[in-house]
Protein backbone atom coordinates (compact mmCIF):
# COMPACT_ATOMS: atom_id res chain seq x y z
CA UNK A 1 0.00 0.00 0.00
CA UNK A 2 2.98 2.33 0.58
CA UNK A 3 4.35 1.65 -2.91
CA UNK A 4 6.87 -1.12 -2.33
CA UNK A 5 7.72 -3.35 -5.29
CA UNK A 6 7.71 -6.96 -4.10
CA UNK A 7 10.45 -8.87 -5.95
CA UNK A 8 9.70 -12.37 -4.66
CA UNK A 9 10.23 -14.98 -1.95
CA UNK A 10 13.79 -15.70 -0.82
CA UNK A 11 15.15 -18.95 0.58
CA UNK A 12 14.92 -20.03 4.22
CA UNK A 13 15.58 -23.23 6.10
CA UNK A 14 12.49 -25.44 6.54
CA UNK A 15 10.04 -23.55 8.77
CA UNK A 16 13.04 -21.44 9.81
CA UNK A 17 14.29 -24.26 12.04
CA UNK A 18 18.04 -23.65 11.62
CA UNK A 19 20.31 -20.61 11.66
CA UNK A 20 21.90 -21.67 8.37
CA UNK A 21 19.89 -21.63 5.14
CA UNK A 22 20.28 -25.27 4.18
CA UNK A 23 17.26 -26.76 2.44
CA UNK A 24 16.36 -30.01 0.68
CA UNK A 25 14.36 -28.12 -1.97
CA UNK A 26 17.03 -25.64 -3.11
CA UNK A 27 20.80 -25.19 -2.96
CA UNK A 28 22.27 -23.79 0.25
CA UNK A 29 22.30 -20.00 0.36
CA UNK A 30 25.92 -18.84 0.13
CA UNK A 31 27.70 -15.90 1.68
CA UNK A 32 28.23 -12.98 -0.72
CA UNK A 33 31.67 -12.32 0.79
CA UNK A 34 32.83 -15.94 0.41
CA UNK A 35 30.57 -18.39 -1.47
CA UNK A 36 32.15 -21.36 0.31
CA UNK A 37 30.46 -20.15 3.51
CA UNK A 38 26.87 -19.81 4.68
CA UNK A 39 24.78 -16.65 4.53
CA UNK A 40 23.33 -17.61 7.91
CA UNK A 41 19.69 -18.24 8.57
CA UNK A 42 16.94 -18.70 8.68
CA UNK A 43 16.43 -15.54 6.58
CA UNK A 44 19.67 -16.22 4.70
CA UNK A 45 18.17 -15.66 1.28
CA UNK A 46 16.89 -12.24 2.31
CA UNK A 47 20.23 -11.16 3.78
CA UNK A 48 22.17 -12.29 0.71
CA UNK A 49 19.69 -10.57 -1.60
CA UNK A 50 20.09 -7.25 0.21
CA UNK A 51 23.88 -7.55 0.42
CA UNK A 52 24.23 -8.14 -3.33
CA UNK A 53 21.77 -5.45 -4.39
CA UNK A 54 19.01 -7.76 -5.62
CA UNK A 55 16.59 -5.69 -3.52
CA UNK A 56 16.63 -2.70 -1.19
CA UNK A 57 15.09 -4.53 1.76
CA UNK A 58 13.89 -7.93 2.84
CA UNK A 59 11.29 -8.83 5.43
CA UNK A 60 12.40 -11.66 7.68
CA UNK A 61 11.25 -13.48 10.77
CA UNK A 62 13.34 -13.92 13.91
CA UNK A 63 12.44 -16.60 16.46
CA UNK A 64 15.96 -17.16 17.83
CA UNK A 65 18.19 -14.91 15.71
CA UNK A 66 16.91 -15.59 12.20
CA UNK A 67 17.13 -11.94 11.11
CA UNK A 68 20.20 -10.86 13.06
CA UNK A 69 22.45 -13.88 12.39
CA UNK A 70 22.26 -13.66 8.56
CA UNK A 71 22.50 -9.88 8.76
CA UNK A 72 25.76 -10.27 10.71
CA UNK A 73 27.17 -12.87 8.31
CA UNK A 74 26.23 -10.89 5.16
CA UNK A 75 27.24 -7.39 6.30
CA UNK A 76 23.79 -5.78 6.37
CA UNK A 77 21.47 -4.32 9.01
CA UNK A 78 19.00 -6.63 10.72
CA UNK A 79 16.30 -5.22 12.99
CA UNK A 80 14.21 -7.37 15.34
CA UNK A 81 11.52 -5.02 16.69
CA UNK A 82 9.92 -5.28 20.10
CA UNK A 83 7.55 -8.22 20.16
CA UNK A 84 4.22 -7.10 18.74
CA UNK A 85 5.57 -3.97 17.04
CA UNK A 86 5.08 -5.42 13.55
CA UNK A 87 1.95 -7.56 13.18
CA UNK A 88 2.54 -11.18 12.29
CA UNK A 89 -0.26 -13.34 10.95
CA UNK A 90 -0.62 -16.20 11.44
CA UNK A 91 1.52 -15.75 14.52
CA UNK A 92 3.77 -18.50 15.83
CA UNK A 93 2.36 -20.39 18.78
CA UNK A 94 5.69 -20.18 20.64
CA UNK A 95 5.40 -16.35 20.72
CA UNK A 96 9.12 -16.08 20.02
CA UNK A 97 9.05 -15.01 16.37
CA UNK A 98 9.24 -11.33 15.40
CA UNK A 99 8.93 -9.87 11.91
CA UNK A 100 11.48 -7.27 10.89
CA UNK A 101 13.56 -5.84 8.04
CA UNK A 102 17.00 -6.52 6.63
CA UNK A 103 18.46 -3.52 4.80
CA UNK A 104 21.78 -1.90 3.92
CA UNK A 105 21.25 1.07 6.25
CA UNK A 106 19.61 1.72 9.61
CA UNK A 107 17.53 4.50 8.04
CA UNK A 108 16.03 2.06 5.54
CA UNK A 109 15.24 -0.44 8.32
CA UNK A 110 13.48 2.29 10.28
CA UNK A 111 11.54 3.39 7.20
CA UNK A 112 10.26 -0.10 6.45
CA UNK A 113 9.30 -0.62 10.09
CA UNK A 114 7.44 2.71 10.22
CA UNK A 115 5.36 1.59 7.24
CA UNK A 116 4.68 -1.92 8.56
CA UNK A 117 4.25 -1.31 12.30
CA UNK A 118 0.98 -0.96 14.14
CA UNK A 119 -1.87 -3.08 15.44
CA UNK A 120 -3.66 -5.49 13.15
CA UNK A 121 -6.85 -7.40 13.79
CA UNK A 122 -5.26 -10.70 12.70
CA UNK A 123 -2.54 -10.48 15.37
CA UNK A 124 -3.82 -9.98 18.92
CA UNK A 125 -0.24 -9.44 20.14
CA UNK A 126 0.30 -6.40 17.89
CA UNK A 127 -0.56 -3.86 20.54
CA UNK A 128 2.49 -1.57 20.65
CA UNK A 129 1.25 0.83 17.99
CA UNK A 130 3.14 2.61 15.26
CA UNK A 131 6.86 3.32 15.41
CA UNK A 132 8.08 6.82 16.23
CA UNK A 133 10.80 8.32 14.07
CA UNK A 134 14.30 7.62 15.34
CA UNK A 135 15.88 10.72 16.87
CA UNK A 136 19.33 11.27 18.28
CA UNK A 137 19.37 11.04 22.04
CA UNK A 138 21.31 12.23 25.06
CA UNK A 139 24.42 10.55 26.39
CA UNK A 140 23.42 6.95 26.93
CA UNK A 141 24.42 4.37 29.52
CA UNK A 142 25.56 1.30 27.59
CA UNK A 143 26.29 -2.09 29.10
CA UNK A 144 28.92 -3.82 26.93
CA UNK A 145 28.68 -7.63 27.13
CA UNK A 146 31.46 -9.99 26.06
CA UNK A 147 30.60 -13.68 25.71
CA UNK A 148 33.31 -16.20 26.51
CA UNK A 149 34.30 -18.10 23.40
CA UNK A 150 33.94 -15.14 21.04
CA UNK A 151 36.45 -15.44 18.21
CA UNK A 152 39.40 -13.02 18.44
CA UNK A 153 38.64 -12.11 14.81
CA UNK A 154 35.17 -10.95 15.84
CA UNK A 155 36.39 -9.19 19.00
CA UNK A 156 39.01 -7.29 17.01
CA UNK A 157 36.26 -5.78 14.85
CA UNK A 158 33.57 -5.22 17.46
CA UNK A 159 36.03 -3.43 19.74
CA UNK A 160 35.93 -0.70 17.09
CA UNK A 161 32.22 -0.34 17.76
CA UNK A 162 32.89 0.02 21.48
CA UNK A 163 35.42 2.75 20.77
CA UNK A 164 32.91 4.44 18.45
CA UNK A 165 30.24 4.48 21.17
CA UNK A 166 32.75 6.15 23.50
CA UNK A 167 33.67 8.66 20.79
CA UNK A 168 29.97 9.54 20.50
CA UNK A 169 30.01 10.51 24.16
CA UNK A 170 28.12 7.54 25.53
CA UNK A 171 29.02 5.96 28.86
CA UNK A 172 30.13 2.38 28.16
CA UNK A 173 30.58 -0.11 31.00
CA UNK A 174 31.80 -3.67 30.47
CA UNK A 175 29.49 -6.12 32.23
CA UNK A 176 29.14 -9.87 32.49
CA UNK A 177 26.04 -11.26 30.78
CA UNK A 178 23.34 -10.07 33.22
CA UNK A 179 21.19 -13.18 32.78
CA UNK A 180 21.52 -16.94 32.93
CA UNK A 181 21.61 -18.68 29.56
CA UNK A 182 17.97 -19.56 28.77
CA UNK A 183 18.88 -22.06 26.06
CA UNK A 184 17.36 -25.20 27.69
CA UNK A 185 14.04 -23.40 28.12
CA UNK A 186 14.21 -22.06 24.56
CA UNK A 187 14.68 -25.60 23.24
CA UNK A 188 11.63 -26.88 25.13
CA UNK A 189 9.41 -24.02 23.95
CA UNK A 190 10.56 -24.34 20.33
CA UNK A 191 10.36 -28.14 20.29
CA UNK A 192 6.87 -28.19 21.78
CA UNK A 193 5.73 -25.69 19.14
CA UNK A 194 7.37 -27.65 16.29
CA UNK A 195 5.66 -30.83 17.50
CA UNK A 196 2.28 -29.10 17.70
CA UNK A 197 2.73 -27.68 14.17
CA UNK A 198 3.72 -31.02 12.62
CA UNK A 199 1.09 -33.79 12.43
CA UNK A 200 2.54 -37.31 12.44
CA UNK A 201 1.57 -37.87 8.78
CA UNK A 202 3.83 -34.95 7.77
CA UNK A 203 6.97 -36.31 9.42
CA UNK A 204 7.97 -38.21 6.27
CA UNK A 205 8.63 -34.87 4.53
CA UNK A 206 10.50 -33.17 7.40
CA UNK A 207 14.10 -32.09 7.20
CA UNK A 208 15.96 -34.78 9.22
CA UNK A 209 17.38 -32.21 11.61
CA UNK A 210 14.03 -30.60 12.22
CA UNK A 211 12.45 -34.03 12.66
CA UNK A 212 14.70 -34.68 15.67
CA UNK A 213 13.33 -31.51 17.26
CA UNK A 214 9.74 -32.52 16.49
CA UNK A 215 10.30 -35.94 18.03
CA UNK A 216 11.83 -34.41 21.15
CA UNK A 217 8.88 -32.04 21.42
CA UNK A 218 6.51 -35.03 21.46
CA UNK A 219 8.26 -36.31 24.62
CA UNK A 220 7.66 -33.11 26.61
CA UNK A 221 4.98 -32.99 29.26
CA UNK A 222 2.77 -29.98 29.88
CA UNK A 223 4.64 -29.51 33.15
CA UNK A 224 7.99 -29.32 31.32
CA UNK A 225 6.69 -26.71 28.89
CA UNK A 226 5.25 -24.63 31.73
CA UNK A 227 8.60 -24.77 33.54
CA UNK A 228 10.22 -23.40 30.38
CA UNK A 229 7.59 -20.64 30.26
CA UNK A 230 8.47 -19.85 33.87
CA UNK A 231 12.11 -19.38 32.85
CA UNK A 232 10.95 -17.00 30.14
CA UNK A 233 8.93 -14.93 32.62
CA UNK A 234 11.85 -14.81 35.08
CA UNK A 235 14.20 -13.70 32.31
CA UNK A 236 11.82 -10.91 31.32
CA UNK A 237 11.67 -9.68 34.91
CA UNK A 238 15.45 -9.86 35.20
CA UNK A 239 15.95 -7.88 32.00
CA UNK A 240 13.47 -5.21 33.06
CA UNK A 241 15.66 -4.66 36.13
CA UNK A 242 18.83 -4.61 34.02
CA UNK A 243 17.36 -2.00 31.67
CA UNK A 244 16.74 0.30 34.62
CA UNK A 245 20.54 0.52 34.95
CA UNK A 246 21.35 0.79 31.24
CA UNK A 247 19.69 2.52 28.31
CA UNK A 248 21.17 -0.04 25.92
CA UNK A 249 23.11 -3.27 25.88
CA UNK A 250 25.77 -3.83 23.22
CA UNK A 251 27.47 -7.08 22.22
CA UNK A 252 28.77 -8.99 19.21
CA UNK A 253 25.77 -10.31 17.27
CA UNK A 254 27.43 -13.66 16.52
CA UNK A 255 30.61 -14.83 18.27
CA UNK A 256 32.05 -16.69 15.28
CA UNK A 257 32.68 -16.17 11.58
CA UNK A 258 30.33 -17.83 9.05
CA UNK A 259 30.13 -21.62 8.90
CA UNK A 260 30.70 -23.69 5.75
CA UNK A 261 27.86 -23.27 3.27
CA UNK A 262 26.24 -26.66 3.89
CA UNK A 263 26.68 -26.68 7.68
CA UNK A 264 23.73 -26.22 10.01
CA UNK A 265 25.91 -25.50 13.07
CA UNK A 266 29.53 -25.78 14.20
CA UNK A 267 30.81 -29.34 14.54
CA UNK A 268 30.22 -29.44 18.30
CA UNK A 269 26.54 -28.52 17.83
CA UNK A 270 25.78 -30.19 14.52
CA UNK A 271 24.21 -33.48 15.69
CA UNK A 272 20.48 -32.68 15.91
CA UNK A 273 20.01 -35.39 18.54
CA UNK A 274 22.07 -33.24 20.93
CA UNK A 275 19.58 -30.35 20.52
CA UNK A 276 22.41 -27.77 20.42
CA UNK A 277 21.56 -26.51 16.94
CA UNK A 278 21.15 -22.87 18.07
CA UNK A 279 23.43 -22.85 21.12
CA UNK A 280 26.30 -21.30 19.13
CA UNK A 281 24.51 -17.92 18.94
CA UNK A 282 24.06 -17.00 22.62
CA UNK A 283 23.70 -13.27 21.90
CA UNK A 284 20.60 -13.77 19.76
CA UNK A 285 17.94 -15.97 21.35
CA UNK A 286 17.74 -14.38 24.86
CA UNK A 287 16.11 -11.31 23.31
CA UNK A 288 13.46 -13.42 21.61
CA UNK A 289 12.60 -14.77 25.05
CA UNK A 290 12.28 -11.22 26.42
CA UNK A 291 10.74 -9.55 23.35
CA UNK A 292 13.24 -6.67 23.42
CA UNK A 293 14.13 -4.64 20.31
CA UNK A 294 17.56 -5.42 18.85
CA UNK A 295 19.48 -4.11 15.85
CA UNK A 296 22.49 -5.84 14.32
CA UNK A 297 24.73 -3.63 12.23
CA UNK A 298 28.07 -4.25 10.54
CA UNK A 299 31.11 -3.16 12.54
CA UNK A 300 33.64 -3.93 9.80
CA UNK A 301 35.48 -6.84 8.21
CA UNK A 302 37.64 -9.42 9.94
CA UNK A 303 41.20 -10.12 8.83
CA UNK A 304 39.67 -12.87 6.68
CA UNK A 305 37.57 -10.28 4.85
CA UNK A 306 34.27 -11.40 6.41
CA UNK A 307 31.67 -9.13 8.04
CA UNK A 308 31.42 -8.91 11.82
CA UNK A 309 28.52 -7.20 13.56
CA UNK A 310 27.55 -5.52 16.80
CA UNK A 311 24.07 -5.71 18.30
CA UNK A 312 22.30 -2.95 20.22
CA UNK A 313 19.44 -3.98 22.52
CA UNK A 314 16.99 -1.73 24.35
CA UNK A 315 14.02 -2.00 26.71
CA UNK A 316 10.76 -3.40 25.39
CA UNK A 317 9.01 -0.68 23.40
CA UNK A 318 12.13 1.53 23.04
CA UNK A 319 12.56 0.81 19.34
CA UNK A 320 13.09 4.46 18.40
CA UNK A 321 15.93 4.73 20.92
CA UNK A 322 17.65 1.60 19.61
CA UNK A 323 17.33 2.72 15.98
CA UNK A 324 18.62 6.21 16.78
CA UNK A 325 21.67 4.83 18.57
CA UNK A 326 22.28 2.38 15.72
CA UNK A 327 22.10 5.21 13.19
CA UNK A 328 24.62 7.23 15.23
CA UNK A 329 26.96 4.25 15.50
CA UNK A 330 26.64 3.44 11.80
CA UNK A 331 27.69 7.00 10.91
CA UNK A 332 30.59 6.96 13.38
CA UNK A 333 31.84 3.69 11.87
CA UNK A 334 31.77 5.22 8.39
CA UNK A 335 28.39 4.34 6.91
CA UNK A 336 27.19 1.10 5.28
CA UNK A 337 29.70 -1.66 4.74
CA UNK A 338 31.21 -1.81 1.25
CA UNK A 339 29.41 -4.34 -0.98
CA UNK A 340 30.92 -7.81 -1.47
CA UNK A 341 33.90 -7.85 -3.86
CA UNK A 342 31.86 -9.24 -6.77
CA UNK A 343 28.98 -6.76 -6.31
CA UNK A 344 28.88 -3.35 -8.04
CA UNK A 345 28.80 -0.31 -5.77
CA UNK A 346 25.22 0.10 -4.53
CA UNK A 347 25.30 3.65 -3.24
CA UNK A 348 27.66 6.41 -2.28
CA UNK A 349 29.20 6.58 1.14
CA UNK A 350 29.96 2.92 1.85
CA UNK A 351 33.02 2.41 3.93
CA UNK A 352 35.73 0.30 2.37
CA UNK A 353 37.31 -2.74 4.06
Amino acid sequence: AAGAVIVGKTTTSEYGWSASTVSRVSPSTRNPYDPSLTAGGSTGGGAAAVATGLCEASLGTDGAGSIRIPAAFCGVVGYKPSYGRLPYSPNSIDRLAHQGPLTRTVADAALLAQVAAGPHADDPDSALGTLDRARDHRRLRVGWIHHDGTSPQITHVTDRAREALLALGHQVETVAAPYEDPYPALVDILAAAEAADTPPWAEQWCDPGRLEIVRYGRTLSGEAVMRAEGVRQSLRARMRAVMERYDLLALATVPIEPLPADAVAPDWAADPRDLQWLAWAPAAYPFNMTGQPAVSLPAGLTRSGLPAAVQLVGPVGADALVLAAARQLEAELGGPLAPPPTTPALSSGERTP
